[in-house]
């Protein structure tokens, strides 16, 4: 978030518009709206650069990719991953090493705290048939189907399946968690300097490795595009896109987006499900 500036000289300065998947472009419905495709093709018609920033990983994005695609790189694992558009290019990544991996696996069974464990090749989640992000995977139509068969799950820190993979970040399941249990969980996490945490949500913290966020993801936008940070506008709704926000010339906070994410942004737009990122750009970049 610049400074030292009028709203509209910054404005004049925008040459790359970067905005947060879910929550923030994909609204409720998990669809991004035709006003929010319309809105990012007519800018960067215009000549604009548009990228996206993600905890989603890069195969994550496939699936908004063949809704609209970014014609400048992308930041996804909250900045441990930045690519090209298309993917095919990795400019850099980082992941969580093996024994760091397995030092929190370890913590984590020992609280009882659900978990999900990210790469590009896959993903572990922790052993309980009733885990969180099993809901909605049952296939349609299948009443015998058992997501939980079919997805790969660890309950030993030793498991081999651990070493075999390029962690880009845990996701720590939170709801129902006691809150002296969620205290122990962000302590352990920030005593560690091997990692790096943030929240994506009310109940879910996003492990990464240390160093990395949305923001160093951005710089690294810029470094490759070559422009200024502050030639960047940033929509973001929730805490894991503060570090973007002030890394940013200007910051915009959806309606629905959390407290701390507001107080970083320059401007709150309205929220996903009314467009907000389709409206602020064609409130103040498409204009005349």
């Amino acid at each position: 978030m610049a400074a030292d500036s009028t709203f509209e000289e910054r404005l004049e300065r925008v040459r790359l518009i970067a905005t947060d998947l879910d929550g923030t472009l994909v609204n409720s419905h998990d669809e991004i709206s035709e006003r929010n495709v319309r809105a990012l093709r007519a800018a960067m018609d215009r000549g604009y650069w548009v990228s996206f920033l993600t905890g989603r990983s890069m195969h994550g994005l496939d699936r908004v990719s063949s809704v609209i695609e970014a014609n400048a790189p992308v930041v996804c694992s909250n900045g441990a991953q930045v690519a090209s558009g298309d993917r095919a290019i990795v400019f850099s990544q980082r992941f969580i090493g093996e024994q760091t991996v397995r030092d929190l696996v370890a913590y984590l069974l020992s609280e009882g705290v659900d978990f999900v464990i990210r790469s590009d090749a896959g993903e572990l989640i922790s052993d309980n048939p009733h885990h969180p992000v099993l809901r909605g995977r049952r296939k349609s139509g299948e009443e015998d189907d058992d997501p939980y068969e079919r997805t790969p799950h660890v309950s030993d820190p030793t498991d081999s399946r651990l070493g075999a993979l390029d962690v880009v970040k845990v996701m720590v399941m939170l709801g129902g968690c006691p809150t002296d249990a969620v205290n122990r969980v962000e302590s352990y996490c920030s005593k560690d300097d091997r990692l790096g945490f943030t929240k994506s949500a009310d109940d879910l913290l996003e492990v990464a490795p240390a160093g990395t966020d949305k923001g160093t993801g951005l710089r690294k936008v810029c470094e490759v595009v070559g422009i200024d940070r502050d030639e960047c506008l940033v929509f973001g709704d929730y805490d894991n896109d503060v570090p973007a926000f002030d890394v940013a010339g200007i910051g915009v906070c959806m309606r629905n987006g959390s407290e701390a994410a507001k107080a970083h942004a320059d401007l709150v737009c309205p929220s996903n499900d009314e467009d907000g990122v389709g409206e602020f750009i064609e409130r103040h970049l498409l204009r005349g």
